[in-house]
């Protein structure tokens, strides 16, 4: 599997996004975008609008209409999904259920402890989707922080 590249800068902002969207008390969600013609860069990140509590969130489905519009209008997709979780990193069944993107090859990373710990992946998860469908857990060292 290739490595997944981010900047230090997109992962503090995602961060900085996490902590002030879920107050320590509610799960957030964010997407790492990058230009379609190179799956290896991840340029971009979007905090959708988006309802949440402590177990979960849902993302505005205008929101969302807006997003994939303007994604194709700009030749860009979407490399993966992450979002937060109340305790442990997992992947839970609404978060196997419910993915933005269900096909193969999409990443979904769990970040722990609503992202008060230090910024990284330290005890994060990672998944990808397989060619069937299901969700197969990767070794988050494949995310490469520049």
């Amino acid at each position: 599997m290739a490595a997944i590249v981010v900047t230090q800068d997109l992962l503090d902002r995602t961060f900085d996004v996490f902590r002030s969207c879920g107050r320590a008390e509610l799960e957030c969600v964010a997407y790492w975008t990058g230009p379609r013609g190179d799956a290896s860069v991840i340029d971009r990140l979007h905090h959708p609008d988006h309802e949440s509590n402590e177990f979960g969130y849902s993302v505005d489905s205008d929101w969302l209409t807006t997003f994939f519009h303007d994604l194709y209008k700009e030749s860009r997709s979407v490399r993966a999904q992450i979002h937060t979780h109340p305790g442990a990193a997992f992947h839970s069944v609404t978060d196997d259920e419910h993915s933005l993107v269900p096909a193969p090859g999409f990443i979904s990373i769990v970040i722990p402890d609503f992202a008060h710990g230090r910024v990284g992946f330290e005890s994060a998860a990672m998944y990808r989707m397989s060619d069937s469908g299901t969700w197969v857990e990767c070794d988050v060292a494949d995310i490469e922080v520049r």
